[in-house]
């Protein structure tokens, strides 16, 4: 394999380059687990980011890469890490109805119920998307049917207000 050629001739596994890209970054996104040991066993940090706090176990988990996901967790990966707009691995996983990933950091302990900026839980992101089957294993877990964030609220609020007036207006 031509990373474990290029670690043994003394590459920097934790160089980044252009946004702060590093190679677990690279090998955690394309979904490739051999590369991604094979850089973990060699020393390259799990929670090193790119300059948008997006971590390799984040990267992961939004791609649907579960074995990448379970070995990153496993090498010690913090799960509830979020990027700078506060989107966790759990909630990246739910928003794109990568039910395996999610279930991966729910069984390793990650927040079910952590929002993101604007206030969306994962359960809120899921249904929004459509995504059933993600949608009952968060349920399962323990998320809050009821929870209605409050910026969530108001546009559910508002836009029943402007549905209730075109209706009115017939």
């Amino acid at each position: 394999m031509v990373v474990r050629t290029l670690i043994l001739a003394g590459a920097d596994v934790n160089k980044a380059v252009i946004k702060g890209v590093t190679p677990l970054l690279i090998g955690a996104v394309a979904g490739h687990e051999a590369v991604v040991r094979a850089l973990i066993d060699a020393g390259a940090d799990i929670n090193k980011a790119r300059d948008d706090g997006a971590t390799p176990l984040v990267l992961a988990a939004q791609k649907g890469h579960e074995a990448v996901v379970r070995g990153l967790i496993q090498a010690g990966a913090d799960v509830n890490k979020a990027t700078d707009i506060v989107v966790t691995p759990l909630l990246i996983a739910a928003q794109n109805g990568h039910e395996a990933a999610l279930r991966a950091l729910i069984e390793a302990g990650a927040d079910i119920i952590k929002t993101t900026d604007d206030d969306g839980t994962p359960l809120y992101c899921a249904a929004r998307d459509g995504h059933e089957a993600v949608v009952r294993v968060l349920i399962e877990a323990g998320a809050d049917i009821n929870k209605a964030t409050d910026n969530v609220t108001r546009r559910w609020i508002f836009r029943l207000e402007m549905a209730t007036r075109r209706w009115c207006r017939r």
